[in-house]
């Protein structure tokens, strides 16, 4: 009766060691396959720097129904004029984000191909703001003046940027 006992805990006990390591090594594996399949980056672009945002989406709504035809044709010539541009932009970010995670650092390749991407970026962004000089320029100015308006509100409403963590040292 005593070594049924015995027997009884030990069992348990190997059962839950065995549970225990088992646990261990899937959530090693399972970790392992979940960071081979994330994505190199989170956000391929950055949003602008300072305070000064463009909603484009406000900036169509608010157009006059005309207008707002008119701009739609003219987007969709300029979408099909920067596939190209797109492509190569994310061909770039394919080819910089291999030569970054590369074991040996390739500074002068990384350098070339950051040049290189912010060419590209520069050339589409210069794509968009001549299609919007050309919206612009053919509304009259109330028109115009409300849809910078709800394109781009006042920097002040904005969210305040967060509470530092920790004060500064004097």
């Amino acid at each position: 009766m005593n070594t049924n006992k015995t027997l009884g805990i030990i069992l348990i006990i190997s059962v839950a060691l065995n549970l225990l390591v088992l646990g261990v090594l899937g959530g090693i594996t399972f970790a392992g396959m979940r960071q081979d399949h994330a994505a190199p980056y989170a956000h391929p672009r950055t949003p602008p720097a300072g305070p000064y945002l463009f909603n484009p989406r406000a900036f169509i709504h608010a157009l006059p129904p005309q207008a707002r035809r008119k701009a739609h044709k003219d987007i969709m010539q300029t979408i099909r004029q920067t596939r190209q541009i797109r492509k190569n932009i994310r061909q770039t970010r394919d080819q910089l984000t291999t030569l970054l995670a590369a074991k040996t650092f390739d500074a002068e390749a990384v350098e070339q191909h950051f040049t290189r991407l912010r060419a590209l970026q520069n050339e589409q962004d210069a794509l968009g703001q001549m299609l919007l000089i050309k919206i612009l320029n053919e509304l009259p100015p109330d028109a115009r003046r409300r849809a910078i308006n709800a394109a781009a509100p006042p920097p002040s409403a904005h969210r305040p940027p967060p509470p530092r963590r920790h004060p500064r040292r004097q």
